[in-house]
């Protein structure tokens, strides 16, 4: 006879045991989904924010490579205008030089 209440007292425990259970999940699952979803999206931004930084490295990069080019280009008109000044100073010595 003894058997029956500890029989009844185990699954007594186990009920509690599920009606706890049960009653932490319900508490505990909207938290859970609000952390889920602040996990997401912080992982959703940071994939964003690493694509648009190596997109501005990109932009800046190219940027650069122009900005070199424009100016290697104003260093080779000023070189041209000092040939050619040089030219023109050096010409009339040249002729004078001559004669």
């Amino acid at each position: 006879m003894w058997f029956v209440f500890v029989i009844a007292s185990i699954i007594y425990t186990v009920a509690l045991w599920l009606i706890s259970l049960a009653w932490l999940l319900t508490l505990l699952v909207p938290y859970l989904i609000v952390g889920g979803v602040v996990v997401y999206f912080v992982i959703r931004s940071s994939r964003e924010q690493a694509k648009i930084e190596a997109s501005l490295e990109h932009y800046a990069e190219r940027h650069r490579e122009l900005n070199r080019q424009e100016m290697a280009a104003w260093e080779a008109v000023v070189v041209d205008r000092q040939r050619d000044a040089d030219r023109r100073t050096k010409a009339p010595q040249k002729f004078d030089k001559r004669r």
